[in-house]
């Protein structure tokens, strides 16, 4: 199931780990079933085995006094005690799988999901850190900077039309580059 949510992409899925606990609840039925083919398959054996005089004697006892006292009636009062036991039976395991599974999927999608909170909120931190770190301008220095990136909103532009490029004393290169200072003309409205 693992493999199959990575080939799908779905590692940041919420539903993800629903998935992978409904795997693990059919991969408990496929064991369970197969401890029933197993039982029955033992009782199969046990049923086709020899019975001895002494025991299909006592046999034919038991079944002559059951067919005297309703053995109809007593009949189906076991089969329908037997088949509401194994279906409780079964439906109490089938309950037990499906929480196991449901529990387990929701502690380890909550481990995973904090772990990603964790990782999510350092990188977050480490990046305000770093704005945060960098160059403060004065008010008055950050406005003007402010109106002159509104007015030339393409950089590259602007640095690929530069000129007088070179390097002063301390090897640091500069550039005449062209910038606008007033915001574009309003575009005329279009004539139909």
């Amino acid at each position: 199931m693992s493999r199959a949510v990575a080939l799908a992409g779905l590692q940041r899925d919420p539903l993800r780990h629903a998935l992978e606990a409904v795997s693990v609840a059919l991969d408990g039925f496929e064991a369970a079933a197969a401890e029933v083919r197993i039982a029955a398959d033992t009782a199969a054996d046990a049923i086709r085995r020899p019975v001895s005089p002494e025991a299909e004697e006592a046999l034919v006892r038991r079944l002559e006094t059951a067919a005297a006292s309703g053995a109809d009636q007593h009949a189906a009062a076991l089969v329908q005690q037997h088949s509401t036991g194994n279906l409780l039976l079964g439906a109490a395991c089938v309950a037990i799988l499906t929480m196991a599974a449901c529990l387990g999927g929701y502690w380890y999608g909550r481990d995973q999901v904090r772990g990603e909170a964790r990782a999510y909120v350092a990188s977050q931190t480490a990046k305000l850190d770093m704005v945060q770190a960098g160059p403060t301008l004065p008010l008055a220095d950050a406005a003007a900077w402010g109106t002159v990136i509104r007015n030339n909103p393409n950089v590259r532009d602007a640095l690929a039309q530069a000129t007088g490029h070179g390097r002063d004393s301390t090897g640091r290169g500069y550039a005449f580059v062209p910038l606008w200072l007033d915001a574009p003309p309003a575009a005329a409205p279009k004539k139909p």
